[in-house]
């Protein structure tokens, strides 16, 4: 299983290079969302749906299918970022804005869970250190948010308590970051701290 996943990713790699360059010039290096201008650096091949095997496929047929879009990588960023639970899905709407420090994490929304579960929260991998060296993943995971375990809390250090207690409402919000953060060219930095 694990080598299939590496032979999957290693014919991605290799569609893409192959293609990116191909549909840089199809589509004059303009973004088809925002019709910035891109280069083969800034543009991305966005896939708007899978048929199926489409590393296997060509891009003229992928592209007859309406599969695929060429955008500059804030827009394909957009494409991909779901701000509430409910915008989740598998493929399409599965990053966002950690709940923890606001900033934005590719996949976030399934470092807590493969499933989409009613009470996940994305989060980035550096967050997801924090709470799992300070064991407090032990009390969030498996629990519904608004009803931790809080005997549990007694096993944790003074520290991880405050911080937990921190934690609690940000991972509890309906709404996590706005698409407007993505529009910033300078990705300005949103820092939490924690008192």
């Amino acid at each position: 299983m694990k080598n299939k996943k590496i032979s999957l990713n290693s014919e991605k790699n290799i569609w893409h290079i192959h293609n990116k360059p191909l549909m840089a010039k199809k589509f004059n290096n303009i973004c088809q969302k925002c019709n910035t201008k891109t280069t083969k650096l800034t543009g991305v091949i966005h896939h708007v749906q899978y048929t199926g095997f489409d590393y296997k496929k060509s891009l003229d047929i992928l592209l007859a299918d309406n599969a695929l879009q060429w955008i500059c990588k804030t827009c394909h960023k957009k494409e991909h970022t779901a701000i509430s639970r409910e915008q989740v899905t598998r493929k399409i709407k599965h990053s966002g804005f950690c709940a923890i420090c606001n900033q934005f994490s590719w996949h976030s929304w399934y470092r807590m869970s493969n499933d989409i579960i009613e009470n996940s929260f994305p989060i980035c991998n550096s967050c997801l250190n924090l709470l799992t060296k300070n064991k407090i993943l032990l009390i969030i995971s498996n629990q519904t948010i608004n009803q931790y375990n809080w005997n549990k809390v007694s096993s944790l250090s003074k520290e991880s308590k405050k911080l937990l207690k921190l934690i609690v409402p940000k991972i509890n919000r309906k709404e996590f970051g706005s698409i407007d953060q993505l529009d910033d060219k300078l990705a300005k930095q949103c820092i939490i701290e924690f008192q």
